[in-house]
């Protein structure tokens, strides 16, 4: 609980906002609703985390015994490897090792609480796209992203956000994705409604390896 607190220190509530706090994640929620947010959810925002993050831990596990398998091969071709490109070998091993990791679209974000979670929560978690048709929902999400510190630090930071707010409309946003160099790991969809017309999009913009 303190360790909450100690986090929440550095944030500063507007007038016209409250501050809401789902485990790691802190958020501002406008009075007049322009950002919708379900509390109730709780439950099925923390089952996605977890699923998700068992799934990545097992991915990982899966590539590094990729790269174990092709590095022994690689290795039993040649005999006569020596120190110095056996040392080589290592440090191109880790720079493929820290290069992993998973892309999340979240293609009705609202707020941004998920994705703001999973980026915090899911260590595999390279990057979170988060996606709003709405203009004030997607004015809320950089705000959250911001005070959970995972945009730009300043307009000349060289490291991208590791939450991306994209505003536009969710099947489009997912049909760009659909070229294999471009899809993403997971895709999170939470629709008011059925989820019936995300579907087919959904399905062509995640990876299949």
């Amino acid at each position: 609980m303190s360790s909450v607190s100690q986090s929440m220190e550095h944030i500063t509530v507007p007038n016209g906002f409250k501050l809401h706090t789902e485990n790691s994640a802190h958020i501002l929620l406008p009075d007049t609703n322009d950002a919708f947010l379900n509390p109730i959810q709780e439950f099925n925002r923390d089952l996605s985390v977890a699923c998700i993050r068992v799934w990545a831990e097992e991915k990982e596990e899966q590539r590094r015994q990729k790269r174990l398998l092709r590095r022994q091969k690689e290795e039993a071709k040649s005999n006569s490897i020596n120190e110095e490109g056996a040392e080589a070998s290592k440090e191109a091993t880790s720079t493929e090792e820290k290069s992993t990791g998973i892309i999340i679209l979240e293609a009705l974000s609202a707020t941004g609480l998920r994705s703001i979670r999973y980026a915090k929560e899911i260590p595999q978690v390279n990057y979170v796209l988060a996606n709003d048709l709405s203009e004030a929902a997607c004015q809320a999400m950089r705000r959250n992203v911001d005070i959970n510190g995972l945009g730009s630090t300043d307009a000349a930071s060289t490291i991208p956000p590791k939450v991306r707010v994209n505003e536009g409309d969710a099947c489009t946003l997912m049909y760009a994705h659909r070229p294999a160099k471009d899809r993403v790991d997971v895709v999170d969809l939470d629709p008011y409604g059925t989820a019936a017309p995300f579907i087919d999009a959904a399905v062509q913009c995640v990876r299949d390896d």
